[in-house]
């Protein structure tokens, strides 16, 4: 982010402020990764939804929602369920608030057993 002198930009807000520490990257890998405090989660998710309206055809909380759930499956079971606990509607879209941790088989077939789910 640069401000009209060129120089770096003062970030507006906390979704600014994690997206100017690892520009190019997914701000939502970097919120999960970064915030621990309830009140900031809730705070990056209203900040992320304002951002994607206007960039998503779909509902922005909808995404959102299902965004942060998908991610939060590339992390620890802890960090998974603090964020589904800040935000009640977020869940993984395969294993919903369930996500069988160290579970490769449980998670092969449960994801088998939705896609035939799907081509019905």
């Amino acid at each position: 982010m640069k401000n009209i002198e060129g120089g770096p930009r003062t970030p507006k807000n906390l979704l600014e402020k994690l997206q100017a520490e690892k520009p190019g990257r997914n701000v939502a890998f970097t919120a999960i990764e970064q915030l621990k405090d309830e009140a900031q989660m809730r705070e990056f998710f209203q900040q992320y939804v304002e951002s994607l309206k206007g960039a998503v055809e779909e509902d922005p909380e909808a995404v959102a929602r299902q965004n942060i759930g998908y991610i939060v499956g590339y992390y620890d079971r802890e960090t998974a369920d603090r964020w589904m606990k800040a935000l009640p509607g977020v869940s993984h879209p395969v294993f919903g608030k369930d996500i069988p941790w160290n579970d490769a088989k449980r998670a092969y077939e449960t994801r088998t057993a939705k896609g035939k789910e799907e081509k019905e």
